[in-house]
């Protein structure tokens, strides 16, 4: 897909292209949102989606997708450690030690595999800034939004926060004046499509629901 299309172009449609599936869905939803989370909205959208799917993308023209995929396995390791220090999380001991061992299975994986690949320290960091970005975007979500409906959130996130900035990206890039209806740009259109709704849309959907379903549980684990 990259080889198609520019990094920014490709994400940039994908934001578009899940507007319109949200909208389809849901537009009247939308509406009920409280203007007391439209700030939270917002740094959620930008934290967890806008940024990162450009850095990734970006990163990812340099070094594989595998190690794209072990640096980005950080989250949780970022997650407990944004929660501690932005929301006064509490951190336990057991937390801790996970931490410890997951930053030690990611140094093994990406020092200790078979990949040739040069070592190049820019596209990491841009893959530990998008990494980090995801977490501040969770731990958001978490202590701000729990009360928001996973569906509203996401359609929210696609249809109001990030559909301006996506279409000046995608301007900007010269998608559309530079678009032919090639056989190979049509191919490569279909699969953003399908990726912009299976891979953004309701992944992000089913993420958000996840939470919360996980947030309620452990707090009855706690009640009991």
């Amino acid at each position: 897909m990259l080889r198609t299309f520019q990094p920014l172009s490709s994400r940039s449609f994908k934001s578009f292209n899940c507007r319109n599936y949200f909208d389809a869905c849901c537009y009247f939803k939308i509406q009920i949102v409280s203007k007391k989370h439209l700030k939270w909205l917002i740094l959620a959208a930008f934290t967890g989606n806008f940024i990162p799917m450009f850095l990734f993308p970006i990163a990812e023209t340099e070094i594989s997708s595998s190690i794209a995929g072990i640096i980005n396995s950080m989250m949780p390791i970022f997650v407990i450690i944004v929660g501690a220090l932005v929301w006064k999380f509490e951190t336990t001991r057991r937390q801790i030690t996970g931490i410890f061992i997951s930053f030690t299975g990611v140094c093994l994986l990406a020092f200790g595999g078979n990949d040739s690949t040069q070592f190049k320290l820019f596209p990491i960091l841009l893959l530990l800034l998008a990494t980090l970005c995801y977490a501040m975007s969770t731990t958001t979500v978490k202590s701000k939004l729990m009360d928001v409906s996973s569906t509203i959130l996401s359609a929210f996130v696609f249809s109001f926060v990030l559909f301006l900035p996506s279409v000046i990206a995608l301007l900007s890039t010269g998608f559309v004046s530079a678009f032919t209806f090639s056989k190979e740009n049509m191919i490569g259109l279909g699969f953003v499509s399908l990726l912009s709704v299976f891979g953004t849309g309701l992944a992000m959907m089913m993420n958000y629901r996840l939470l919360k379903v996980l947030h309620l549980f452990l707090r009855q684990l706690l009640h009991c």
